[in-house]
């Protein structure tokens, strides 16, 4: 469930172009981490995002003698994300924050969230539907899905369920995405490190970020991808009484679709290497709707 909204066409014309980019982008060496995967020129917006205060406290989970640390930390930036989505992050995430998942447990986002609805306090933004961009309520939330998906990844957590999105997403690469729509898809997370786990989340503006707090130490992680096959954008034009002969306008840009591989690497602190391999990703593209004058006289 992804948001577009500003304007939406000067949003959409903003932020588009950056998912077919980091679908040509995609590469066979490491990630090493969120800079990378929103871009180096979002780098530091992502960085204050992940500086921003935590909406709860991370408090011992067990025994509070027992080892506690950050296991698995992320953080995902949109740029130019509308009021009314960094809305729906914020409330998202204080939803979440405090998440307490028991040894052996498993974290549903869904559960944990509830519907992203109008009635569950969220606002109307844009979302996936097919291979277009509609109004929906809950416009974003699938980005805190996204960045709680690879916090977990970063934390060594093994993964129940995990869906892509129809369409790229400009705030990460093909392969490392996650939505979620209540009733059907849905983000879940084990707990296998023995002792129970807490999440902990902040957001500030258009950057939300994930944090799990444990005691086992966590893996090195990277990821690797592998692009194949990409997809044009088809071009639609539909005639508008409206609009003089010569005058057009662009209602969606239009972006690019695809299919990645992608793998995780790990490695254990106690020199154990293993590799995921996390499947076959296909994207839909998105169609550049364009109306044109036919006005006549």
């Amino acid at each position: 469930m992804e948001l577009r909204r500003l304007p939406l066409l000067l949003l959409l014309a903003l932020l588009l172009p950056l998912a077919p980019q980091a679908l040509r982008a995609v590469r066979h060496s490491p990630e090493p981490g969120p800079a990378q995967s929103v871009g180096s020129r979002h780098a530091a917006a992502a960085a204050s995002a992940a500086a921003a205060a935590p909406l709860c406290t991370p408090e011992p989970a067990g025994d509070p003698s027992a080892p506690w640390m950050l296991i698995g930390h992320f953080s995902t930036y949109y740029p130019g994300s509308s009021p009314d989505r960094n809305y729906n992050l914020a409330l998202a995430a204080k939803k979440l924050c405090g998440q307490v998942v028991p040894a052996g447990g498993v974290f549903s986002f869904n559960t944990s969230l509830g519907p992203a609805s109008r009635e569950n306090g969220f606002h109307l933004g844009h979302v996936f539907i097919g291979d277009r961009i509609v109004p929906g309520y809950g416009g974003g939330v699938c980005q805190v899905a996204s960045t709680i998906y690879n916090a977990a990844r970063r934390a060594g957590l093994p993964l129940v369920e995990r869906h892509q999105h129809g369409l790229t997403v400009p705030y990460l690469a093909p392969g490392e995405d996650s939505t979620i729509s209540y009733g059907s898809l849905d983000l879940q997370i084990r707990n296998d490190t023995g002792e129970p786990l807490r999440l902990v989340m902040s957001a500030q503006g258009p950057g939300i970020t994930a944090e799990f707090f444990g005691s086992r130490q966590p893996p090195d992680v990277s990821y690797r991808h592998k692009t194949l096959s990409t997809r044009p954008f088809p071009t639609i034009r539909r005639p508008d009484p409206k609009l003089s002969s010569r005058q057009e306008d662009v209602d969606m840009p239009g972006q690019g679709g695809g299919t990645v591989h992608t793998w995780l690497d790990r490695r254990w602190p106690d020199g154990r290497v293993d590799t995921l391999d996390l499947g076959v990703d296909s994207y839909r593209p998105s169609p550049r709707l364009v109306r044109y004058g036919s006005a006549t006289g």
